[in-house]
Order: structure tokens, then C-alpha cells, then sequence
């Protein structure tokens, strides 16, 4: 696959926990910690420009996206934070806000908008290149432009053109064609106990 200048790609997570990466492989897995779906790769100890966090919860035989959480790195080394919650509720820190929204003349600037055909919420990063769509239920879409090609990493993939290596692990250098180990590797908070739903959560496929 060969990008061109001006394309984007995305990644979509869904239903009982179904994920399509930017390079277009897909596959399911039902973990029920907080994962890491995308974020800046840095290879030298630097924060990452933004990460953007999937809080999974599971109950009985579903699992699903519950809500999203997109941190943008800050000069001072800490985070800005954006929440997209239950019922397209958004959460600037611990402000809720409204939209349409637009943060401008600080970094990072962002506008905050309702898609009038989806009715879906998008949150877009321009000078960025990053944009977040969220359904308020469990639908998430992570949209970056070429910008980003081979430079992230995350249950989304790393974005290179190339599907077949998208099962890199957080701690490895090669494509991990276990499922499990790589999904799992990715969890943010790593003492979480990823808990098995009524059907484990390691029982996974690849889909087309």
C-alpha cells in the first residue's frame, strides 16, 4: 500500500469490541481494562505528542468501548485532557462542555463539533492531524493524516501501509502474531487485571 500526500486513514473500534487498524486488519478482543488505541511512538523517552485511551467494560457475554479518554502532551511535561463519556457528555479536565466548541490562541487547539449526518461527536486536532469521532455508546474512530505514517503505535497499529505487522507488542521490535499477548501488552494501566466476560476474552478471531 502506497499513501499518497494528502491521505488520512483511521482506525475503528466497535461493537463487542471489534478493532480495524489504519493499515486495515482486523480483529476482536474482549479485554476489560484501559487500552491504549493510538499514540505517538517515541523511542527516546520523550512523552508522546497525544495517546488516546480506550476504557473497555464487560458484563456478562459483551464487551465495549465505555468511553475514550485523548491526552495532548503540554510544554510544562504534563497532559491536557479531553473525556468523551456515555451519551456524548465531553469533559475538558473536569469541565463540562458543550458543543460546538472551539479552543483557540493556546495550545493545543482543538474544535469540538456534532456531525450533522451521524450525529456522532468529532473531535479534531488540526495542527495536529488528529481527529477522534465518538458515538457516546461504543463507537470510536481515530482519523490521522500521512504525518503520522510509521510513527504510532497502539491496539490501532503503527500505520506503516503494511497489515501484516500491525501484532507489534508495547515491548517488542517485531510483529507478534499472537493476539492476546499483543492486545494485552497494550493495556495502560498495567496492574489492571484484565478479567474474562462470560465468553473469555481470549477467544479472538480475524475478520475481513
Amino acid at each position: 500500500m502506497i499513501l499518497n500526500n494528502n491521505e488520512e486513514s483511521s482506525c475503528t473500534i466497535f461493537g463487542d469490541l471489534r478493532y480495524l487498524t489504519f493499515d486495515k486488519f482486523g480483529y476482536s478482543f474482549h479485554g476489560t481494562c484501559n487500552y491504549i488505541l493510538a499514540q505517538e511512538c517515541s523511542h527516546n523517552g520523550i512523552d508522546p505528542q497525544f495517546k488516546i485511551i480506550g476504557v473497555n467494560s464487560g458484563k456478562a457475554s459483551l464487551t465495549w468501548t465505555r468511553r475514550v479518554i485523548i491526552y495532548i502532551s503540554l510544554f510544562n511535561g504534563t497532559f491536557f485532557t479531553i473525556h468523551l463519556l456515555p451519551k456524548k457528555v465531553i469533559r475538558e479536565h473536569t469541565n463540562i462542555i458543550s458543543v460546538p466548541h472551539v479552543r483557540y490562541n493556546d495550545w493545543p487547539e482543538y474544535r469540538a463539533f456534532e456531525d450533522p449526518t451521524t450525529g456522532h461527536i468529532v473531535v479534531s486536532f488540526k495542527l495536529i492531524g488528529l481527529k477522534v469521532i465518538w458515538d457516546g455508546k461504543s463507537f470510536v474512530e481515530i482519523i490521522l493524516t500521512k504525518r503520522h505514517q510509521s510513527k504510532v503505535c497502539g491496539l490501532c497499529g503503527n500505520f506503516n501501509g503494511d497489515p501484516s505487522d500491525d501484532l507489534i507488542s508495547r515491548y517488542a521490535s517485531s510483529s507478534n502474531h499472537s493476539i492476546s499477548h499483543f492486545a494485552r501488552s497494550w493495556a495502560y494501566d498495567i496492574s489492571c487485571t484484565q478479567h474474562q466476560t462470560k465468553r473469555n476474552y481470549l477467544n479472538y478471531v480475524r475478520f475481513a
